[in-house]
């Protein structure tokens, strides 16, 4: 236990050193300090347990410094040291959180009962935090031990079912098996904007927590787990009085899509099975994973295993809709090929008729179909797709409608590139510098660029690197950097200024690049160098 004794007269501390028998009441440590500023400087070395502290001072007083303290975090017990006995000072002292007031003289005795006080306070405050500490180690471990059951529930065939719903109980999750239950499969799309920094675990946080308030007045619970591919599975049990209609579930899970929605901007689905057995979770799991699966129109509902939909495959004549493309590709018609092959796309989602298995089709298809015309064309598949991002995006474009839509107009830029001359090329690029030079101030993107001048995005990377021999992203860089050093050598503008004139508004940032395209001098050095070459 550590006392900080704090007075301006050196015979006081001294005094209260020699006098009060520290070993005998618990004190192991005893600092001095003969003014505030001495004391927080004592108290950033070594935060003191109890401060035994003068009220009168020169320059700043007892109760400046323990509103100093409280402001720092400190949990050190003021005990206030004055001869005057003002009550504006002992009332002043006890809202900011001093624990105790004693009028001088006081008998050594006495301080050390006022000490002892305040040594039980600590000793207290202590113990309480231990046991919040101790009590909030015991939920993140419970929660992680839970957690890692709930994984080895769901994924694990194999799994001692006894053994499981015993562990659950110890950790105080009891499970009926006479009571229904429910297994549910969340799926977000996409990250929103607003959870694109959360961790998975988090935002399984988030889905128990709404989740538990949503079902609690039903008498049901609910144990969420991070699942494979992104997703999260929820549980949702009975507890010893639940019943709740499958309708008011319905609603339930419906209120929570739609607080995602309004909250954090996040469009999910969710998939739910009756649980016959808690022995079969793995087995339900799998079958909520299929039908997720064949969502591929990503459509952000509630889906009930129940809900049966036929799919026509019968009806789905390929081998015709890819000999059609084919002719159209051959009298490069690829306006009419792209158009033709949304519309089907499109058809089979406007009739329901469409899931994993026949998308997997149409997407087989469409692909044997653009590589006889690549190959026709003598052109490879990474002539087709010049980066990492465009290949794995293509190659995966059969998991949902959405990214179908993209490789469709992604090679109907493609093949309409290989179309244009060279006139109407350099007409393009004259376009693409007149807009970056137009909007050098502000934070130029691909996509803008392609609005603009009505290209596709893709398109304009690959032109811009073939005909101007550097990348877009490249360019933009060096013509903003150019401006800055010419505002920086011609003008008396201030760097930030430049910085903002060239679209940064990050100055630091700015100044990194300037140094990195500039020669390694920062714009304030090179400003200097041209100003001394110039006299």
């Amino acid at each position: 236990m550590t006392v900080l004794i704090v007075d301006d007269q050196i015979n006081v501390v001294s005094g209260l050193v020699l006098g009060i028998h520290w070993d005998k009441i618990g004190i192991t440590k005893v600092l001095k300090a003969y003014n505030a500023y001495e004391a927080k400087e004592q108290l950033k070395k070594t935060e003191a347990d109890i401060v035994l502290c003068d009220i009168e001072m020169p320059v700043e007083n007892g109760l400046s410094l323990c509103t100093y303290c409280r402001e720092q975090g400190y949990s050190s017990k003021f005990i206030f040291l004055t001869a005057h006995a003002d009550f504006m000072y002992a009332k002043e002292a006890i809202q900011l959180g001093g624990f105790d007031y004693v009028l001088q003289p006081a008998s050594y005795e006495e301080i050390e009962k006022v000490i002892l006080r305040a040594k039980d306070q600590v000793l207290l405050s202590k113990k309480v935090a231990q046991m919040e500490k101790s009590r909030h180690l015991f939920i993140k471990q419970r929660d992680s031990l839970i957690e890692g059951l709930c994984r080895e529930w769901c994924f694990d065939k194999g799994t001692d079912w006894e053994r499981m719903r015993s562990k659950l109980k110890d950790l105080g999750i009891v499970l009926f098996e006479d009571k229904t239950s429910w297994l549910c499969l969340i799926h977000f799309f996409e990250k929103s904007h607003m959870l694109q920094d959360w961790e998975d675990s988090l935002i399984a946080y988030a889905i128990s927590n709404i989740l538990q308030e949503l079902f609690y007045p039903y008498g049901y619970h609910c144990l969420c787990w991070i699942a494979k591919e992104g997703d999260y599975a929820v549980y949702i049990y009975a507890g010893e009085d639940g019943i709740i209609p499958e309708e008011s579930l319905n609603n339930q899970l419906e209120k929570f899509r739609k607080c995602f929605i309004s909250y954090y901007s996040q469009e999910l689905s969710c998939y739910i099975k009756v649980c016959d057995s808690p022995q079969k979770l793995p087995e339900e799991y799998e079958f909520l994973v299929n039908m997720r699966r064949n969502n591929v129109g990503a459509q952000a509902e509630i889906f009930w295993s129940d809900q049966q939909t036929r799919y026509k495959l019968e009806n789905i004549q390929l081998t015709k809709i890819g000999e059609q493309w084919e002719s159209l590709l051959k009298n490069k018609l690829y306006d009419s090929f792209s158009s033709d092959a949304k519309e089907q796309l499109y058809h089979l989602c406007r009739n329901e008729n469409i899931n994993a298995e026949i998308l997997n089709r149409f997407y087989q298809e469409f692909m044997r179909i653009i590589y006889l015309h690549i190959n026709a064309l003598n052109v490879s598949v990474n002539d087709l797709f010049q980066n990492a991002q465009d290949l794995e995006n293509a190659c995966s474009a059969y998991t949902s409608v959405k990214k179908m839509e993209w490789l469709i107009e992604y090679v109907h830029a493609y093949f309409n590139e290989t179309e244009v001359s060279p006139e109407h090329a350099k007409t393009q690029i004259d376009s693409i510098f007149q807009y970056i030079r137009m909007h050098l101030d502000q934070d130029i993107r691909r996509t803008d660029i392609a609005e603009a001048v009505h290209l596709n995005p893709n398109y304009i990377s690959r032109l811009f690197k073939s005909i101007v021999g550097i990348s877009l992203k490249e360019y933009i860089l060096q013509e903003k950097m150019k401006l800055a050093a010419h505002f920086v050598r011609e003008t008396n503008l201030p760097i930030s200024v430049i910085a903002m004139k060239v679209g940064y508004t990050n100055f630091s940032l700015f100044t990194q690049t300037y140094k990195k395209m500039n020669g390694g001098f920062t714009p304030m050095e090179e400003r200097k160098q041209y100003e001394t070459e110039e006299i």
